[in-house]
């Protein structure tokens, strides 16, 4: 089963190599990797014009102006010949090697299935763990009320994509909408993982355009509320406890990883600045403003 991963990129060098080796270290073959770039002037095009994917992996890119994010992943995702697409932001990366294996068995398996998803794993600009992101079974309701999906984790059937594009008059949260969309029509299931690997950079959309982020998802929120609802007091509370229940959850890959358990089939090197401080933020940090990883001092 060919697997096709797409990246949209734009001004990423310092982060697309990490972004395509973990890539290329997966277990799993055939492979195929499309990097959509929007005319970067920061050294990506060398990088991609120095990326050696290897004989047994498909490697495209093409770099040239576009009308965006949505614009560049519809233009790859046209590109992709896989029955199944992975979509990855050039700073994020797969966690570890079988990553890709696990979505191809977890579609296989389950045949009525057209997006599968797992955990993801935030680190900051530095490559430190800051905690691990977990998440309940899909439900369009509930990701309407804010549990939505963790985009680099994703893997769609091919169909999918083909029938569905992303909105192109979105900048911003256009990855919420269009899970919104998708849960009309479409099945989901969680492959039981830490899938991905989120990178919770200074540069990232979601902090230097915070403002229009959250004016663009109260629009999603407004569009979509004739078919999902408000939320009961009821709901919000059942809601409450499970972001709880999830927060709890993320401690078992907190304790796996400090204490090295699997970390030969890692992507990368990731980093940890002391448990009782991955412990801290996992239980009490807030998303999207979590503290900064601190590099322990040498002795």
């Amino acid at each position: 089963m060919l697997v096709s991963v797409v990246i949209p990129s734009r001004n990423q060098a310092g982060f697309i190599g990490d972004c395509l080796h973990s890539i290329t270290s997966q277990t799993h073959r055939p492979l195929e990797i499309i990097v959509v770039d929007g005319a970067s002037t920061d050294g990506t095009v060398g990088v991609l014009r120095g990326f050696l994917a290897g004989q047994d992996v498909a490697f495209r890119w093409v770099s040239e102006p576009d009308g965006g994010h949505p614009d560049a992943l519809n233009k790859g995702f046209a590109m992709t010949t896989g029955e199944v697409v992975g979509w990855l932001n050039s700073d994020d990366l797969y966690y570890d090697r079988c990553v890709v294996e696990r979505a191809v068995q977890a579609l296989r398996s389950k045949p009525e299935v057209d997006v599968v998803f797992g955990d993801t794993a935030i680190i900051d600009e530095n490559g430190y763990v800051l905690m691990y992101w977990c998440f309940p079974k899909f439900r369009p309701r509930r990701a309407w009320r804010g549990l939505t999906l963790p985009q680099p984790s994703v893997f769609l059937r091919h169909p999918v994509i083909l029938n569905e594009r992303l909105d192109e008059s979105l900048k911003v949260a256009l990855d919420f909408e269009y899970w919104l969309r998708l849960g009309r029509k479409y099945r989901f299931a969680h492959v039981g993982a830490v899938q991905s690997v989120d990178r919770d950079q200074p540069n990232r959309i979601s902090h230097a355009r915070r403002g229009e982020l959250l004016r663009t998802h109260q629009r999603i929120v407004e569009q979509y509320r004739s078919e999902y609802g408000d939320a009961s007091p009821l709901g919000r509370c059942a809601d409450l406890i499970l972001r709880s229940t999830l927060r709890l959850k993320g401690v078992y890959p907190c304790l796996k990883f400090a204490a090295g358990i699997g970390s030969s089939r890692l992507c990368a090197p990731f980093k940890l600045d002391g448990i009782r401080h991955l412990l801290r933020r996992q239980l009490l940090g807030r998303l999207g403003r979590l503290p900064r990883a601190k590099a322990p001092q040498p002795a």
